[in-house]
């Protein structure tokens, strides 16, 4: 039997309120801190006293949310038939399974990103932008959705490949990795006393955060490569996967 297929003692044989507890627990938390590093950029922000540019932070929330549509298409869809491979006990085929989500979810992200960036102006003033808002709402859309898309979609997606096949505690420490990240560097970006970017800055801070969390687990999974069903060695475009 391989690690990979050891892990299914969690969802086999351990008893089941443990087993809910070691799932749960992590994801309760980690959803916490993502609760919280949402509406981070919009306090910081706020403390600027600028109308406009607060709601620039709620006019791209909108675009923001699309592309987050788009990491949980591949995300949930993915580890869905990841888990139910894996309990089946075809270990590869959950490895080409995770890798196909990887790429087609970092090829969607890119795509919503240039389609973002030809569409930008109308698609702002469509959520809400005015003349006077647009300008803040564009420099914070350039970062988290065009500069920080593609970690943001693979954050989600390792987040949810990861828990499932167990490592819930793994999931949650880098996906709250991200939110600690966002939370330390907001102030940093986005108030006078230090660089003063504004909105701008909010979304540099985010877009830099989310991609921290993505490295975080792409560096989790090359180390475990050999028992860990997002396997890196698997992340080839020349070798996409047939599920057939």
């Amino acid at each position: 039997m391989t690690k990979i297929a050891d892990k299914t003692y969690l969802f086999e044989q351990m008893p089941v309120r443990k087993a809910l507890l070691k799932q749960i627990v992590p994801a309760v938390i980690s959803q916490m801190i993502v609760l919280i590093y949402s509406l981070a950029d919009t306090y910081f922000v706020g403390l600027l006293n600028d109308p406009r540019q607060t709601a620039a932070v709620t006019v791209v929330s909108s675009a923001f949310l699309m592309l987050t549509a788009v990491s949980n298409l591949f995300a949930v869809g993915g580890a869905s038939l990841a888990a139910r491979t894996l309990g089946r006990r075809e270990d590869e085929k959950a490895k080409d399974i995770c890798a196909l989500s990887f790429w087609g979810a970092l090829l969607a992200s890119v795509l919503f990103s240039l389609l973002f960036w030809s569409l930008a102006s109308p698609i702002l003033y469509l959520c809400g932008a005015t003349a006077d808002t647009y300008p803040f709402a564009f420099g914070y859309a350039k970062w988290v959705v065009l500069f920080g898309g593609a970690g943001t979609v693979l954050n989600v997606l390792l987040a949810n490949l990861i828990r499932a096949e167990g490592n819930a505690l793994v999931a949650a420490l880098g996906v709250s990795l991200g939110g600690i990240c966002n939370i330390v560097l907001d102030p940093i970006f986005v108030l006078p006393r230090f660089l003063n970017l504004g909105a701008a800055g909010a979304g540099a801070a985010t877009a830099i955060s989310n991609t921290a969390a993505a490295l975080f687990f792409i560096l989790f999974a090359a180390a475990k490569r050999r028992s860990t069903i997002t396997a890196i060695s698997k992340f080839s475009p020349l070798s996409m996967p047939c599920l057939s």
